[in-house]
């Protein structure tokens, strides 16, 4: 998904790639400490469901891509980090 603004005025929304390619199949196994529904890996699905600009997320799913772009944002914007500088670590 690509969204760009400027200036309170939406410049570009569009999707690209699949909102869902991969389905788990639900069926039951007991697991320690209780019932597990989804029992085998992921499958590919048959069609894949294309991405649209409506497409609603999980939020759990970019819930770590926010926080650390928040938190980046503050930083660089506090002068804690400067742009160029951040790296990764070991």
């Amino acid at each position: 998904m690509i969204l760009v603004a400027r200036n309170d005025q939406l410049m570009l929304h569009r999707a690209h790639g699949f909102a869902q390619a991969m389905e788990l199949q639900v069926g039951t196994a007991v697991q320690e400490g209780g019932t597990d529904p989804y029992i085998a890996a992921p499958q590919a699905m048959s069609r894949s469901r294309p991405m649209t600009p409506s497409t609603v997320f999980d939020l759990a799913s970019v819930t770590k891509v926010m926080a650390t772009t928040m938190a980046l944002m503050l930083l660089v914007d506090r002068g804690h980090e400067q742009r160029g500088e951040l790296q990764d670590h070991p």
